[in-house]
């Protein structure tokens, strides 16, 4: 639809597929151990909004958190089941598989 707001190229931000939370979830499948700072980097985000997400998922049952004193370990609950609408119930690991299998 032409001239409704501005487009995201003219406002130089990309346009992905999946949300923060999908991308935190990818990050940790494929490194457990990986801290905040790192996940901030490569999210290109604050720690801060790492630390909403990190807590947020592990609230809703996604992931679970070992605390070792400063330094935290993340696992991946794979069969937990997404609530939202869009996803219909699939599990973490069928949405990841989706996503490999292509």
């Amino acid at each position: 639809m032409k001239g409704i707001g501005p487009s995201a190229e003219t406002l130089g931000q990309r346009v992905g597929f999946f949300s923060r939370y999908t991308h935190v979830l990818f990050i940790l499948v494929r490194d457990p151990d990986v801290t905040i700072r790192e996940m901030s980097i490569i999210l290109n985000v604050t720690e801060r909004t790492v630390h909403v997400i990190l807590n947020q998922l592990e609230q809703q049952g996604f992931i679970q958190i070992d605390r070792q004193g400063r330094k935290n370990s993340y696992r991946v609950l794979l069969d937990a089941r997404s609530k939202s609408r869009f996803e219909q119930g699939c599990t973490v690991r069928e949405i990841l598989k989706m996503i490999s299998d292509s």
